[in-house]
């Protein structure tokens, strides 16, 4: 077709549609959102189905896994029909034994940006159940219930099923759940439908926020704020409960075990029930215990300001109860707003102050080069987290920014003859990238999780971990900190440290600043000592010293002196406009996500021309001049 015949063709074209339009110009432009909208849905299925084509491609194979049984046969079902909440028996032991797992699939709602979810904000539930089972000998995948496929269940040991938000769970998972002779332990919404495949009857109802206490093993446990949860009003009769919620319309099953079948009715791992979660993957995995009840210590923020004679005296007095403890360590202490700044290596009677710890018994751990970023003091904000923005710090000029400091700390400490063993991220908070990057040469990794790198939300375990979901070692810290600003800071320590010690093998890790003087502390771990607790060496663990990094570029001397002043936030070199593209590279499908973004932009323009074509017509509908 000859050009000006076809643009005389679209001219016509689009004469007629602009007419056609002229009427309902409001409703067509609803209408084609709608359709965007709806596009955008079909967008994220499809590319939820190649991921299922992926993940099945790497799951392990099946390995003489038993035939499904019917539901009949997995499932104690009395004959007078299904249990109810008067009728639940009493004690909490119940179903048999449970062989090792050694691989566990958890498998969670297919997202759905028309829920209003992203992508990642979906994943942060599932991510905070693959870093409780990290503290055990297991494999975790994780799995959309749309790239779920038929036998995927027999190719695992065990299966979670993480029911954060309603969903049609697709049949053959139902299915495979309600006759599988594995473990399954269920979380949440939806377990209704397992009814529809011939599964057990369960009826809950999902209740407005309100205050909860969690009964369990004959201790009552405030949830601590508001909680939503599934109020189960009808489940399989011969199931047992093992824990109970407290709610203002009465008491209520929280977690049931029927055999093989363990339901708990939420998903909230923010909140405390995340302690009874963690001590029933005991007998879900069939994991035995050690009987083991551990105490760790972090003395806090040291930089090249604090006092070598107080430090002496906190691993004096430490020392002299048998105590192995931490410390963190900030080798370079800046104050951008008067220009001050001092490094460790200045301080030679600091650095012996430090390696006199070391001998006395405590480690040493990279807490960041300055622990602060933007115009702030060392100890007193983040170093690789942009709070304003709630995202990492970002730079144009150097991507690698955060990499290089975290190489001159390591190579700082380790060039003044201190031996890190692992870190400690200022206020937990980093990107994935940098997790990713350090993991070659850290393994232990000091503090609590972060969730994921679009959020500094972090997640409280009651126990190590030997691998999150990045790989490290974790010791976690769950009990807080001597809080110098209330009258009695150990006591709520203490109590938070009987509340973690409902979970077996628990460990409850503590951190003292270490301006403060060693009174306090030498009240708490005496406490913590007639709790039962026994202090951790984390030299016991089976983790290297932190390496140095094997890039020239990172090595010592590779920032200079003014680098360290400067920074992303300070000299405005954050990126405005890239906020999307950085979601993109931080996205762990990023098919998905590009797609939305792209449907969510055409939509956006599509509602501009549509605008705009309304605002050159008067009310007749002529084009004005």
């Amino acid at each position: 077709m000859h050009p000006s015949i076809l643009n005389e063709t679209i001219q016509q074209s689009g004469d007629s549609l602009n007419a056609s339009l002229r009427p309902h110009r409001l409703i067509s432009a609803i209408t084609i959102a709608g359709l965007l909208l709806l596009l955008t849905a079909f967008a994220i299925s499809a590319d939820s189905a190649v991921a299922a084509n992926i993940a099945a491609a790497s799951a392990p194979p099946i390995s003489s896994a038993p035939a499904l049984s019917s539901a009949s046969d997995i499932w104690a079902a009395a004959e007078d029909g299904p249990g109810s909440v008067g009728t639940i028996p009493e004690d909490i032991t119940a179903g048999e034994s449970v062989t090792a797992a050694k691989t566990v699939l958890v498998v969670y709602p297919t997202p759905r940006l028309l829920r209003g979810i992203l992508p990642w904000q979906e994943r942060d539930w599932p991510k905070m159940m693959q870093n409780l089972l990290g503290h055990f000998d297991v494999e975790v995948t994780l799995r959309t219930s749309g790239e779920y496929q038929g036998g995927d269940l027999a190719r695992y040991d065990a299966f979670i099923y993480m029911g954060t938000y309603p969903e049609k769970v697709p049949r053959t998972l139902l299915r495979e759940v309600a006759r599988s002779p594995k473990p399954v332990l269920w979380l949440g919404r939806n377990i209704e439908q397992l009814d529809v495949v011939g599964g057990p009857r369960w009826q809950t109802r999902l209740s407005e926020g309100q205050s909860v206490a969690y009964i369990y093993k004959d201790r009552t446990i405030d949830a601590s704020r508001l909680q939503q949860m599934n109020m189960v009003k009808e489940f399989p009769v011969n199931s047992v409960v093992w824990a109970w919620a407290d709610t203002a319309e009465g008491r209520f099953p929280f977690g049931l075990r029927n055999q093989r079948f363990w339901y708990v009715a939420d998903t909230d791992l923010h909140s405390r029930a995340y302690l009874l979660v963690a001590d029933q993957l005991y007998d879900f995995l069939g994991q035995p215990s050690e009987g083991k009840r551990w105490a760790t210590l972090r003395i806090e923020d040291v930089h090249p300001l604090r006092s070598p004679e107080a430090l002496r005296q906190f691993a004096d007095v430490l020392k002299s109860r048998n105590i192995p403890f931490m410390v963190t360590v900030v080798p370079v202490y800046v104050n951008p707003k008067t220009g001050e700044r001092v490094t460790l290596a200045e301080r030679p009677e600091l650095v012996e102050a430090l390696r006199y710890m070391e001998a006395s018994g405590g480690t040493i751990l990279v807490h960041g080069l300055t622990h602060q970023v933007g115009d702030g003091e060392t100890g007193w904000g983040f170093e690789f987290w942009d709070a304003d923005r709630e995202r990492p710090v970002l730079s144009k000029i150097a991507p690698d920014w955060a990499e290089k400091r975290w190489s001159r700390a390591i190579n700082d400490l380790r060039a003044l003859g201190l031996r890190p063993l692992g870190i400690t991220v200022p206020h937990y908070a980093m990107s994935r990238d940098s997790y990713v990057h350090l993991r070659d040469r850290v393994d232990l990794l000091v503090g609590s999780p972060q969730i994921s790198g679009h959020s500094r939300l972090t997640q409280k375990v009651p126990y190590l971990l030997k691998k999150d979901q990045y790989g490290y070692w974790v010791i976690p810290e769950n009990i807080g900190f001597l809080d110098f600003r209330i009258d009695d800071p150990v006591a709520p320590m203490l109590k938070a440290a009987e509340e973690v010690a409902l979970v077996r093998d628990c460990a409850a890790g503590a951190f003292f600043h270490s301006f403060l003087d060693s009174g306090r502390l030498v009240q708490l771990v005496d406490g913590l000592r007639e709790g039962g607790f026994a202090f951790l060496d984390p030299r016991d663990l089976p983790v290297r010293e932190v390496l140095p990094s094997a890039s020239p570029e990172h090595e010592v001397g590779a920032i200079s002196e003014a680098d360290v002043f400067w920074d992303p936030i300070v000299n405005g070199d954050t990126p405005k406009g890239a906020f999307f593209l950085w979601r993109l590279a931080q996205e762990e499908t990023p098919l998905l996500f590009a797609v939305a973004i792209a449907l969510a932009g055409v939509t956006a323009a599509a509602f501009i021309l549509i605008v705009r074509a309304l605002a050159m017509e008067d009310g007749a509908g002529n084009k004005r001049r």
